[in-house]
């Protein structure tokens, strides 16, 4: 379960490179983050990824402009497996286009634009 207060501010993109994060194992899948334990939503995650066959994906959860919780789940394979980090640089491509689009609908919607 998710704490009500949020632990830490939002780190800097720098910050984030340069800290070393703990990687633990669930369920045969690595879950590399903060050490704070999320079981629930980690459980589903894992079945996810165990479900579907990606490799792994990253989490993080903001609350108040502050981070509460940030992971990795599985590994990506570059010449030899490597855990997923949440700090790891991704290629979305065009991923989140729907997700701004729908952002802009609703702020739209609110008159807020």
């Amino acid at each position: 379960m998710l704490a009500s207060e949020p632990t830490a501010r939002l780190p800097t993109r720098a910050e984030l490179v340069r800290r070393p994060l703990p990687t633990t194992m669930l369920g045969g899948v690595p879950v590399t983050g903060f050490p704070e334990s999320l079981p629930e939503l980690d459980g589903r995650l894992v079945q996810a990824l165990q479900d579907t066959e990606l490799p792994g994906m990253a989490l993080a959860i903001a609350q108040g402009g502050r981070l509460v919780a940030m992971r990795g789940y599985g590994t990506l394979t570059l010449g030899s497996p490597v855990a997923i980090e949440p700090t790891l640089p991704a290629m979305l491509c065009s991923l989140c286009k729907p997700l701004t689009a729908q952002a802009f609908l609703v702020l739209a919607q609110e008159n807020k634009l």
